[in-house]
């Protein structure tokens, strides 16, 4: 039987949260953009992110920038996502 006045979920750590987010995200960006200087596959997404990504592009280098800035955007938004998950659980 559950206590009375237990919170319904646990709390999630932001760092960890972020770390992991940026992770996919970072790597994603590599595999996608390497993906696409061999194959020419997601062309256009490539492309799309390579303007907000300064850099980004379908090649090593830019398979390495997206990598990088993929990281810090998942890694922030994960850490955002968990500090307002925990501040709504309070």
């Amino acid at each position: 039987m559950a206590k009375k006045n237990a919170p319904a979920f646990g709390k999630v750590s932001p760092k960890n949260l972020g770390i992991a987010l940026g992770a996919v995200w970072g790597a994603g960006l590599f595999v996608t953009a390497l993906l696409d200087a061999r194959t020419g596959w997601a062309a256009t997404f490539v492309g799309s992110i390579g303007s907000a990504y300064i850099g980004y592009g379908p090649n090593a280098f830019g398979g390495l920038m997206g990598l990088m800035y993929g990281f810090i955007d998942g890694f922030t938004g994960g850490y955002l996502i968990g500090w307002i998950y925990n501040w709504l659980c309070k």
